[in-house]
């Protein structure tokens, strides 16, 4: 299916199932916003990797600031588009953070396609592991993470 496609048709399936009149929200990370501080190149290379498996299984990962099109071509009306972050900030809130991204590294699935496409090797991955743990020691380490926001009513 071209782009997107498989999103509209998932928007397509909702507004069907929505009675006339019915709403429908939804939020959904894009990649491209975002931030790290302080900047890190093994925190950026992990964000890469993320997105190229996120491609690689017919996802987009900048699919947050595509809602407000994708809504209408969907048939929904009265299209209302917002953004927002998720803020990761402090020891606790960064050290639960990373903790999500080296498991996520560690996973079997993300290993295989990841090396197995040439991206990366493993000694790779577990460089950028043992950043994202280091990272979240760092005072002032700061993590946000942006959304795309859709809301749209059945006619």
């Amino acid at each position: 299916m071209p782009e997107n496609e498989l999103q509209k048709t998932a928007l397509q399936a909702m507004r069907r199932v929505l009675k006339p009149g019915g709403v429908i929200g939804i939020r959904n990370t894009d990649m491209g916003g975002v931030i790290f501080a302080p900047d890190d190149d093994f925190l950026e290379r992990y964000c890469f990797l993320h997105e190229e498996v996120w491609k690689s299984v017919s996802g987009d990962p900048q699919i947050g600031r595509q809602l407000g099109m994708l809504f209408p071509d969907a048939g929904f009306i009265e299209v209302k588009m917002s953004a927002s972050y998720d803020v990761f900030y402090g020891l606790e809130s960064c050290r639960s953070y990373a903790q999500i991204f080296v498991d996520r590294i560690a996973e079997v699935d993300f290993v295989e396609r990841v090396t197995g496409s040439g991206l990366a090797k493993t000694e790779e991955l577990e460089a950028i592991k043992t950043a994202f743990l280091a990272w979240a020691e760092l005072p002032g380490a700061f993590l946000g993470y942006s959304h795309g926001e859709a809301i749209g009513r059945k006619a």
